[in-house]
């Protein structure tokens, strides 16, 4: 308390939110549970003050894992241990900002700015009949919450150890990519249960146009698409999308029809084997999409998409055929293109950073690692740094004539069935599913994730 006052009194920020945290362990322990939630409050106060200074050195000298996100566990914590209504909605806004929080450190820098004229989240969810489930983990349990259109919430929570449930996820994962066997569907079957049998319910009579996922930890490597009750896969109930909060996805309506960019490698480029359907895919697409524009091989520089892209202020769809990878870390994720790399620290320069609003990202063959947990921050990055609303990736990669007959589909539906992303990229892969036994396995679908705005 002493050290709190001093540091007060100097406006120390990066003093007080450990002295306020240190209080609220200790208020805990105490069974002061009102006043250790008034600490925590207090403690992100301060790491919110750094975050808004006009420096950022301070909040990113710090270490995410070891200083800052401990912070947010033991508060949500807190939350959960006590579950009322106004506890369930101070969680979701806590974990919002921890994925936040997790998002600018993973690239270094503050990231996020206010989008004007956006809707608010809930507003949203209203008027598209849509819900959002939240997956938070603490040390002993799975929260689930489901925030429903009118704003109230369904809470249910599964008392596992989560360090048990991310090698559970990170098996399954393996699993899913393994055509050769059905052992995915043990986990597929309980996890359904655990997550979604609770909400039956609710989802049945509100038969939502979307679900929306926010997931912790190794729940943002899977697909939830995947589940199955037994009967059917989760996708082909519901149409779903995932993000890394509601708050700050992109929901500004883009009118009139706009351009579009394909960009794709039809050629090797070692260690990169040709991607055989990239023409076929260019092609396809490029008959789907509004005032389309190909750019193949040569014509995919770095130097050509910067002169390309300083010639629009909107596109309806960014298209890229070519091999990218969304690893664990900044420095080891980038994008193939023809005359090399394209790192993400260089993708803000070419376009992040542009003037260019883009209503969809889709990289048909690009990869996400598994085995960490904040390899999906560059992806998300894409759409939450760069101006666009929603980015369509793969967690891992597939045989691209998958990939190209998946997109084939998703446009037509998109642009000719004119229904929302969420429901087109469903309708895709049920089509997909249903055109072959061979392909009914979740290894050739499940991996295409939509991540931001699905309407």
């Amino acid at each position: 308390q002493k050290a709190i006052a001093q540091a007060g009194e100097s406006l120390a920020e990066d003093v007080l939110y450990q002295g306020w945290f240190k209080l609220a362990k200790v208020n805990q322990i105490l069974g002061n549970q009102e006043s250790a939630l008034l600490d925590y409050r207090r403690a992100l106060g301060s790491l919110q003050s750094l975050r808004g200074t006009s420096s950022d050195s301070q909040i990113f000298q710090l270490d995410y894992e070891e200083e800052i996100e401990p912070i947010y566990r033991g508060y949500l914590n807190l939350l959960l241990a006590n579950p009322t209504q106004s506890n369930l909605k101070e969680a979701i806004q806590v974990f919002e900002l921890m994925q936040l929080s997790d998002l600018e450190d993973f690239f270094g820098d503050r990231c996020i700015e206010e989008i004007e004229n956006n809707p608010a989240p809930e507003e949203i969810l209203l008027e598209t009949n849509s819900v959002a489930l939240y997956a938070i983990s603490t040390p002993s349990a799975l929260h689930l919450l489901l925030l429903l259109p009118d704003g109230s919430l369904r809470h249910h929570s599964l008392k596992i150890d989560e360090e048990k449930l991310d090698e559970i996820l990170k098996q399954w994962r393996y699993n899913l990519e393994d055509y050769a066997t059905q052992r995915y569907l043990e986990t597929s079957w309980w996890l359904y249960d655990s997550m979604f049998r609770p909400f039956a319910s609710e989802l049945a009579s509100l038969n939502p146009s979307a679900i929306v996922f926010i997931g912790d930890r190794f729940f943002r490597n899977v697909p939830l698409d995947a589940l199955h009750d037994g009967e059917q896969f989760l996708i082909e109930k519901y149409p779903l999308a995932t993000t890394l909060g509601l708050q700050f996805s992109n929901f500004t309506e883009n009118k009139g029809v706009k351009p579009s960019l394909i960009l794709g490698l039809t050629v090797e480029k070692p260690p990169f084997d040709k991607l055989e359907f990239a023409q076929v895919e260019a092609d396809r697409v490029a008959a789907i999409l509004p005032k389309a524009k190909k750019l193949l091989d040569r014509d995919f520089t770095k130097e050509r998409l910067t002169t390309e892209l300083k010639k629009f202020t909107e596109l309806s769809t960014l298209h890229l055929i070519t091999h990218s990878n969304f690893a664990g870390t900044l420095e080891k994720s980038f994008l193939q293109t023809y005359d090399g790399k394209i790192s993400l620290t260089e993708l803000e320069n070419f376009w992040i950073n542009g003037e260019v609003a883009v209503n969809l990202v889709v990289l048909s063959a690009c990869q996400t690692a598994s085995g960490n947990s904040r390899s999906i921050l560059g992806l998300a990055g894409v759409a939450v740094r760069g101006n666009a609303q929603a980015v369509i990736g793969s967690l891992w990669f597939i045989n691209d004539e998958q990939a190209s007959e998946l997109m084939t589909y998703f446009y037509q539906n998109l642009y000719e069935g004119k229904v929302s992303k969420a429901v087109a990229l469903q309708q895709a892969k049920i089509q997909l599913i249903k055109s072959s036994p061979d392909k009914q396995h979740p290894l050739f679908w499940s991996t295409l994730i939509l991540v931001g705005n699905w309407l």
